[in-house]
């Protein structure tokens, strides 16, 4: 019997990692394109790195809202797939490319608009220049972009996480590939230097397109999803659906990224050591967090596929089991930031010169500030990723809205500013605010696992 249980627990940790490397791997190598566009941008001078920083940051925060809205996309085809109803499936993508078509106006125009927002600012002539420059010229890479992303959740929603990676190794060398050849004129093109990034954006994303619809058409698995021609048609009942699912999403993701922007600019108030302590910090820390967003993505799946299949016992299975390992590694990582943190701001300075002691100092403690901050937002995302797939997703909005400005904004002023902890201040408050959520995000997720207990004992008289 005990050995029963823990086949039981090791086969579902197989079934999490499984859809969880990939997808992880994935996200990680997509960073090394804007890696690639700042590496190249370093030739041409310091104004069009800042200008880069500021452009891509925009560009950011509209994509921030773009991915967490078709994150609907692969919670619904979950729970299609998990329920075994193919024409559900199709039905969900073709609304989800629907949605990039008309979705894409109103980010034009909301990215158009800014370019006028920000000649009213003090940035250098120069500098504002090119950011309007990038982003009228990133404009373009909408619409592709959101394709690929509509492509990219039809394939974690069917569990196909692996040629998600694979996707990703074809799609990552054609970015950098087209950046390097427009920004620095080769092939017999002329040399683009800044203007070469955002049009490298929307060639590349236009190839890849291309390509993902050949990869998909030659894979089986999903292929047969797109054989019945009237299925094509617009649904209004799924197109409200995935915006009902999809837009929560949006909006919770869009708080955290102007909350931790937040963070940003009043951790800059106490001084360059400080801030660029948080930089060093802050690197390794997102690293760690795109693999806890990754879990969650995975766990989402899971709880999507079992709730398809109508399966409540290894739907709860499934969340605490993967809960489990998943926070064990997590507490991995805080282990490795408390404890190797000199080796690591190492490799970005030299710790032996006088002049760094302070930002060294300051580093130090950011690292054990960050050790916390993922055990705890670890449990906040993980839970929050259940409750998507189980398809709620509005409380989890107001709870962030509520955790990360109502708590975590105000408690990070209070102690940084009013009672002088600085920098220090700012980072507890944070971690204040996400501890808040992830206590009635928890709570959430207990409310609807015995909502599902119910619903089997009912069944069972």
């Amino acid at each position: 019997m005990k050995n029963q249980i823990n086949n039981n627990y090791i086969i579902e940790i197989k079934k999490f990692t499984e859809l969880a490397w990939p997808l992880t791997m994935s996200r990680l190598i997509y960073v090394l394109t804007p890696f690639m566009a700042t590496f190249f941008m370093a030739k041409f001078g310091s104004n069009e790195l800042a200008a880069l920083a500021l452009g891509s940051r925009i560009f950011m925060l509209v994509y921030i809202f773009i991915f967490g809205l078709f994150s609907s996309v692969s919670v619904l085809v979950s729970h299609h797939y998990g329920a075994k109803r193919e024409e559900g499936v199709t039905v969900t993508v073709v609304q989800g490319l629907y949605l990039s078509l008309i979705g894409v106006i109103p980010f034009s125009l909301l990215l158009y608009l800014v370019t006028y927002l920000v000649s009213f600012t003090k940035i250098n002539h120069d500098v504002l220049y090119l950011v309007i420059l990038y982003i009228r010229l990133g404009i373009l890479s909408l619409l592709p972009a959101q394709l690929l992303e509509v492509f990219d959740r039809f394939l974690i929603g069917i569990g196909e996480t692996r040629l998600v990676f694979v996707l990703s190794l074809l799609q990552v060398p054609i970015e950098i590939f087209a950046m390097y050849v427009l920004v620095f004129g080769k092939l017999g093109l002329p040399e683009l230097g800044f203007a070469g990034v955002p049009l490298a954006y929307f060639v590349a994303f236009s190839l890849e397109v291309f390509v993902t619809v050949i990869v998909l058409f030659f894979i089986k698995t999903a292929r047969n999803y797109f054989r019945q021609k009237y299925l094509w048609r617009f649904n209004k009942n799924c197109f409200y659906e995935m915006i009902r699912v999809g837009f929560p999403i949006a909006i919770t993701r869009s708080i955290e990224a102007l909350a931790l922007a937040l963070m940003v600019l009043m951790i800059g108030h106490f001084g360059e050591d400080q801030l660029a302590a948080y930089q060093i910090v802050w690197q390794y820390f997102t690293v760690i967090i795109i693999i806890a967003l990754s879990l969650a993505e995975s766990i989402a799946i899971r709880v999507g596929h079992e709730a398809g299949r109508k399966d409540n016992a290894a739907l709860k299975h499934a969340v605490k089991t993967n809960f489990v390992f998943s926070l064990a590694l997590m507490v991995f990582f805080a282990i490795v930031f408390s404890l190797l943190s000199k080796p690591m701001i190492a490799l970005d300075i030299n710790v032996s010169q006088v002049k760094f002691f302070e930002l060294i100092r300051y580093a130090k403690l950011f690292f054990i500030m960050a050790a916390i901050w993922l055990v705890v937002d670890h449990v906040r995302i993980y839970v929050t990723g259940a409750l998507r797939g189980l398809k709620d997703t509005r409380y989890p909005m107001f709870v962030s809205a509520i955790g990360f400005f109502g708590v975590g904004v105000l408690a990070s002023y209070l102690l940084g500013f009013i009672f002088h902890f600085d920098s220090m201040g700012i980072w507890a408050g944070m971690i204040i605010g996400i501890m808040f959520s992830a206590g009635i995000i928890c709570v959430r997720l207990i409310k609807q696992l015995s909502k599902l207990r119910v619903i089997e004992n009912e069944k069972s008289i």
